[in-house]
């Protein structure tokens, strides 16, 4: 699928110069238990996405919880026993599967790990679904900066959380998939949504493993 139209009712979005996620709609104790990546990707799903209600959902994350994940890791090595918690951490659906409970949706529920094209991949994930007959679909991103430990082998292309609410009638954006052209991708591209979601500038494109992707809207 080289383009696909979709109909985007509103976006929200968090990079780390906006400070501590908020969590206001999150009772503490279920606050506490929730990690750093899940923390940014509930703040913005909340923004978007009234509690309570069912709306099949794509979450999306390069490398997932690669902090807990690798600290974990580092315990086993040790000879430590991992607790259930970290364990649940390490698992890459394991931010829906939290964010999921806490709305009190049980409707269907998609994670992606497509590299570099990871958002690009959700939203034609969300728009095969609106095929289908979804009404609604959310769409989840988030990454968190990695570890020291991962610099010599892996990119970092920041911290991040955007969450997209997909609804039938709702202004019509364009995804397109182009040839390489100098996308911006994570950290950068949140950045870059923000400023197309309040129209300064004509379109982003991410960056991809193989071509990149346009969004710009065309109604």
């Amino acid at each position: 699928m080289k383009a696909v139209e979709l109909p985007i009712k509103c976006w929200a979005t968090w990079v780390p110069e906006d400070g501590a996620p908020r969590l206001e709609s999150v009772p503490p104790m279920q606050r506490r238990r929730l990690s750093k990546l899940a923390r940014t990707a509930v703040s913005v799903v909340s923004q978007v996405a009234p509690q309570g209600e069912a709306i099949p959902t794509v979450y999306a994350s390069r490398h997932g919880e690669i902090v807990s994940t690798l600290q974990m890791l580092q315990g086993i090595a040790a000879g430590e026993v991992p607790s259930p918690t970290a364990f649940s951490h390490a698992v890459h659906n394991g931010v829906l599967g939290q964010m999921s409970m806490l709305r009190g949706d049980r409707s269907q529920g998609v994670a992606v790990a497509a590299g570099r094209d990871g958002l690009a991949s959700a939203l034609l994930e969300a728009a095969g679904m609106m095929i289908e007959g979804a009404a609604k679909v959310l769409v989840v991103a988030c990454d968190e900066a990695l570890p020291a430990f991962y610099a010599a082998t892996l990119v970092d292309d920041g911290a991040f959380a955007v969450a997209m609410l997909l609804e039938v009638g709702a202004p019509r954006y364009r995804l397109e998939a182009v040839e390489k052209a100098d996308g911006v991708t994570g950290t950068a591209a949140v950045r870059a949504l923000s400023r197309l979601a309040a129209g300064t500038i004509p379109n982003v494109c991410f960056a991809g493993e193989r071509r990149d992707w346009v969004l710009r809207r065309v109604s």
